[in-house]
């Protein structure tokens, strides 16, 4: 999708969505990305299919005779965002566009719940799991909840609760955690997250750190100081780095919280270079 961030009186476009975010920052990480997804017959579409290229991540992309998707982001002054959403093709991704084969070959499926709120984009989703699920291969999946585009809360959260139990690697918002398991100390909210699947799960705070449970334990890692300038893409941006980070070490299995708390530091650096200018990457 292109994100059409307001800047005071001007419109900046930049290539988004969370998943492309990720992969891109991942692929800056020096990993090996592919992203499987839907764009629309137009400049735009060409414009996110150029941009994963220019990043090193394989554009695995159905082409729609639909309009690419855009989020319209306006910042207010500590570069917090609003969006608003024209939906298009990403939405009308389907069980056929699913690479399996690249699935399966892989160490690591990320996904994003967003893809779960219309169909056949959730059919698709859903599928990717399986074949994931199939070949043995860890899922890691940010939430990234944004209320327009679901019918109802409720709606958002029981999609996403449904795909947990598939889940190894889960971030989450703190605005997240308390839509899924309700008002809760960040600690109490991502064990309570843990007990349902994920065995790793990163609680994102903002100028807070974040908060990470992992092999029983759980820890608080500060955010890094920095002048926010435009927060979007931030969450992506420190998962990216903690699963480069974590697929790196080479760890199987548990994750020790050792290696997680090294993991979550890296993300803040790399969540504290990305709010410190404009756009999500």
């Amino acid at each position: 999708m292109i994100d059409e961030l307001r800047i005071g009186d001007k419109t900046v476009a930049n290539v988004g969505g969370a998943p492309a975010n990720f992969a891109r920052g991942a692929a800056r990480m020096g990993l090996r990305c592919a992203f499987i997804g839907a764009v629309g017959d137009d400049k735009r579409g060409r414009d996110c299919i150029l941009a994963l290229v220019a990043d090193s991540v394989e554009p695995l992309c159905s082409v729609k005779h639909a309009a690419t998707t855009v989020a319209l982001v306006t910042l207010d002054g500590s570069g917090d965002r609003d969006f608003r959403f024209v939906r298009g093709a990403d939405a009308l991704l389907t069980e056929a566009d699913v690479h399996a084969s690249a699935i399966t070959s892989s160490g690591v499926l990320h996904i994003g719940t967003l893809s779960l709120s219309a169909e056949p984009a959730r059919s698709a989703t859903l599928a990717a799991l399986s074949a994931a699920e199939k070949a043995g291969v860890s899922v890691s999946c940010d939430v990234n909840y944004r209320e327009a585009l679901w019918p109802s809360p409720e709606a958002a959260r029981e999609a996403a609760l449904s795909v947990l139990p598939k889940v190894t690697y889960l971030k989450v918002s703190g605005e997240e955690a308390e839509l899924l398991v309700g008002a809760a100390p960040p600690e109490k909210a991502a064990a309570m997250l843990a007990e349902l699947g994920p065995s790793v799960v990163a609680v994102t705070l903002g100028a807070d750190g974040a908060v990470v449970y992992s092999g029983g334990e759980t820890m608080r890692v500060a955010a890094k100081p920095v002048k926010a300038v435009d927060t979007t893409g931030a969450g992506d941006a420190f998962w990216a780095a903690f699963l480069a980070c974590l697929l790196r070490s080479g760890a199987e299995g548990e994750v020790s919280p050792e290696l997680a708390r090294r993991c979550a530091e890296a993300g803040a650096e790399a969540a504290a270079e990305c709010v410190s200018r404009p756009g999500a990457l």
